[in-house]
């Protein structure tokens, strides 16, 4: 099913868009949805500026995707 997985990550690309750092919200540096804790937790160690499509990719497909098991439902 990567082709559904495909879709909700354009998707989440296009809602969450590209770096933030919003005083007002508690993740703090987020790029394409993913908080600075969560990508070092996953083995990123540069700016979260540099954040790439992929790396961020990777998050959501093992954390949400699989990690929620969303790739076993038909």
């Amino acid at each position: 099913m990567e082709d559904r997985f495909s879709k909700i990550f354009e998707y989440l690309l296009k809602v969450e868009g590209g770096y933030s750092n919003d005083k007002y919200d508690s993740g703090g540096k987020t790029k394409y949805g993913i908080i600075e804790k969560e990508a070092r937790a996953y083995g990123f160690k540069g700016d979260m500026r540099d954040l790439d499509i992929p790396f961020a990719r990777s998050i959501y497909d093992r954390k949400y995707y699989h990690g929620n098991r969303l790739n076993e439902i038909s």
